[in-house]
């Protein structure tokens, strides 16, 4: 951009770059069925906000401190993007950090991240999978 008036045209300003996007909106409630000894954790992908998700984060509900933590040796949501779910052992929920009870609702949250970052977590299910296996 330049100004004009009685004495021409000035000089060019410096060129700015704006960027028009941001982080995804906040994901649905993923949603957690039983397969077997499995709970599959689904989730679908939020409105990108004009840039591809790149990643996923999974956190799952601790028993312990009723905290979400992610553990990516369980469900990698980055891994999984592509699919959307990830298939978790309830053994591995029955024991450290998570100590799941039998019975016990497993509760999850999603984030998606794009260039621009990560969202706000998802709310956590409210139905779903229960842990139905014993150590």
């Amino acid at each position: 951009m330049r100004a004009y008036n009685k004495y021409g045209y000035g000089p060019f300003t410096t060129a700015v770059s704006v960027q028009t996007s941001q982080a995804p909106q906040q994901p649905s409630p993923p949603v957690l069925a039983v397969v077997g000894a499995y709970v599959n954790i689904s989730w679908t992908a939020p409105f990108n906000n004009y840039r591809p998700v790149l990643a996923y984060q999974i956190l799952i509900e601790t028993s312990v401190t009723g905290t979400f933590i992610e553990n990516k040796a369980l469900c990698d949501g980055a891994a999984q993007a592509a699919v959307g779910y990830c298939l978790v052992d309830m053994h591995d929920l029955r024991w450290t950090p998570f100590s799941l009870t039998y019975g016990t609702l497993i509760r999850a949250q999603v984030l998606a991240r794009n260039a621009d970052g990560w969202s706000t977590a998802s709310a956590p299910n409210t139905a779903g999978a229960s842990i139905e296996v014993e150590p």
